[in-house]
């Protein structure tokens, strides 16, 4: 797969993310409204867990050809990938830790926390890894 292929699956991967954030909400706002379990809350941090699993590996595979195009050199290229690396496993580790969570209404305040640090980390890698080939595209 080529560059600009690959950066249009991690944009639709994106959206993909979106969407069960969408369901992650409407768990939270069940939980809030009708004090149910969190058993459909956990269902779905586990389903943007897998989500954000699979774009992790395809994304450190853009990122790595990325950084190689851009002439980065190999240690640039290590720190860079080692921080997106470190950045994943925290929003992971908080899906997780989220989905624990025994008490509904805390399990819904982390779930909140955590969905909206995926929502800002998608945003950030869609400016700083995409928009210029977004602009170019337009």
């Amino acid at each position: 797969m080529l560059l600009p292929e690959m950066r249009a699956e991690l944009l639709r991967q994106h959206e993909d993310i979106r969407a069960l954030i969408v369901e992650v909400r409407a768990a939270i706002a069940r939980i809030r409204v009708h004090r149910v379990t969190a058993d459909a809350l956990r269902a779905c941090l586990r389903a943007v867990d897998r989500a954000l699993s699979a774009h992790h590996r395809c994304e450190e595979d853009v990122l790595c050809a990325e950084l190689q195009s851009a002439a980065s050199g190999p240690l640039r290229t290590a720190l860079m990938t080692d921080r997106h690396r470190r950045e994943h496993d925290h929003v992971q580790h908080a899906l997780a830790q989220a989905a624990i969570v025994p008490d509904p209404l805390l399990a819904a305040r982390a779930a909140e926390r955590v969905i909206d640090d995926v929502l800002a980390h998608m945003a950030l890698e869609e400016r700083d890894l995409f928009a210029d080939r977004q602009e170019t595209a337009a």
